[in-house]
């Protein structure tokens, strides 16, 4: 969807996205993603994953998620994350999540490096810090959401000062029928740039395509803007993709979701697409019936609303 799922976070990416959106859950989800960036670029080997599982209790939503990025040989980047969301009343869900970064650069180990002075104290940095976030109701069809990642802007540099941004995002959802549309901004505080080129906007929908006893097909796209950039390049990134949901069980739900992701930015022309497009799948899996049965028959197989597919949404 573009980014745009702050106001909705409604499935196994929720803490990455708001931390309060685990409060609304009421089946316990584990949900893996993985990623393969600019397979089209010889010279380069990125990918990213997660995973992630949520339970939810009368006392709260508690969850933890492991996640990976890695670029070849050079660095990997890893985040352990500890989630809890509760629900105040109806319509307001608030959460927090505690995250510890590890950087490991690994181009450290290599004997033609190993004596840069950037390596004196190791190859691995570590640091801690929060997220949170609130979400709130007004009723089925409109919530917004607000979330702030990285609030200490934890240090993972060697030798040198390397912070880990801190990026807030707010958003507004609106849910009618088969569809449903979220438009967030974003601001991410990088060390450099103005204030206008840290905000970005991203706007993003889906559709319920087909539904039946057994499966659902959704089909959803999105768009994220950097203020900054060149107007013949407006929209930094298009994300389309599709999800495949199956009631395999009363007590157990199946989710595939595929999504593709073109960097505007990158793809100068039309034989550059492949090298800036991006590929990622994701696999989820919610346990146990809903805690209201009588809400279940209301919005659908799965015990969610319709527009929660329970699949993990695309960057």
């Amino acid at each position: 969807m573009g980014g745009a799922f702050c106001a909705l976070a409604n499935d196994g990416s929720a803490p990455f996205w708001n931390p309060a959106g685990t409060a609304f859950m009421n089946r316990a989800q584990g949900s893996f993603m993985w990623e393969r960036a600019y397979p089209g670029l010889s010279d380069a080997d990125i990918t990213s994953g997660f995973l992630s599982a949520i339970l939810p209790s009368r006392f709260g939503s508690v969850g933890g998620a492991l996640t990976s990025y890695s670029f070849g040989s050079l660095l990997t980047e890893n985040v352990a994350l500890l989630n809890y969301g509760r629900k105040f009343g109806n319509s307001l869900g608030l959460g927090v999540n505690f995250k510890y970064f590890t950087h490991d650069y690994k181009i450290g180990n290599n004997p033609a490096f190993a004596s840069n002075a950037a390596f004196a104290n190791g190859t691995v940095a570590s640091n801690a810090t929060f997220d949170a976030g609130a979400l709130y109701r007004f009723n089925e069809k409109v919530s917004v959401g607000v979330a702030g990642r990285n609030l200490t802007e934890p240090d993972v540099g060697l030798i040198s000062t390397d912070k880990v941004p801190s990026e807030y995002q707010g958003g507004l959802a609106w849910v009618h029928g088969q569809w449903a549309l979220e438009l967030d901004l974003g601001y991410k505080n990088s060390a450099e740039g103005d204030f206008k080129s840290k905000t970005q906007t991203f706007v993003g929908g889906e559709y319920l395509c087909w539904k039946s006893n057994r499966f659902d097909l959704t089909a959803r796209s999105g768009l994220n803007r950097d203020f900054s950039a060149d107007q013949k390049k407006a929209f930094k990134n298009l994300a389309a993709g599709f999800s495949i949901t199956s009631n395999l069980q009363g007590w157990l739900t199946l989710s595939l979701d595929y999504a593709y992701l073109l960097n505007f930015n990158l793809a100068d022309s039309y034989s550059m697409i492949n090298q800036a497009a991006s590929h990622k799948i994701g696999l989820s899996l919610l346990f146990g019936p809903p805690k209201n049965t009588q809400e279940m028959q209301k919005r659908g197989t799965s015990g969610q609303p319709l527009y929660n597919y329970t699949v993990p949404r695309e960057k």
